[in-house]
């Protein structure tokens, strides 16, 4: 029974911390003990919720990044609306001002379009990072479903050493 305790109580604590790092306590740690595989399995999950907390950093950062850019992305785009409407006027002037604002206007639509090219490629990033919390998720799921194996593992193996003992 002691065995069976020094090796199920870690393994408990540790599904303890995954169960909390599931639901958004990424601050909960293993303090690492029992059987030198125990402990392995408690730093790793350390490990993980270190990288966790990295990509979501990442992915907060980046979202960050985003509202800047959108805010830019909208600066942008009342300056050039604002340009379009004074070269309107100067087209009224002047004959000759015509092929400026032509290729005026063409040049901030090759600029919105590169804009628009980057707005999907961070749209993308973004997803991505999703895709990959969503991984890690399932993954946490993964290793408290052998957290709870290896346990179960264990007390089997505590009541074959106890069975083995009776007969001794």
């Amino acid at each position: 029974r002691v065995v069976a305790r020094a090796m199920s109580r870690p393994i408990v604590e540790a599904a303890a911390v995954a169960e909390r790092l599931a639901d958004g306590e990424l601050d909960a740690r293993v303090v690492p003990s029992g059987p030198p595989e125990v402990e392995d399995l408690g730093r790793g999950l350390n490990r993980m919720v270190v990288g966790l907390k990295g990509m979501i950093g990442n992915v907060r950062g980046s979202s960050e990044q985003l509202v800047l850019v959108s805010g830019e992305v909208t600066d942008v785009a009342v300056r050039v609306s604002a340009a379009s409407r004074v070269q309107n006027e100067a087209v009224e002037e002047a004959a000759s001002s015509v092929n400026e604002m032509h290729f005026s206007l063409k040049e901030i639509g090759g600029s919105m379009d590169d804009l628009s090219e980057t707005a999907e490629q961070t749209s993308s990033a973004v997803i991505e990072t999703a895709a990959s919390i969503d991984e890690v998720a399932r993954l946490m799921t993964d290793l408290s479903s052998s957290i709870e194996e290896t346990s179960s593992a264990s007390t089997q193996m505590s009541a074959s050493i106890s069975e083995n003992a009776e007969s001794v």
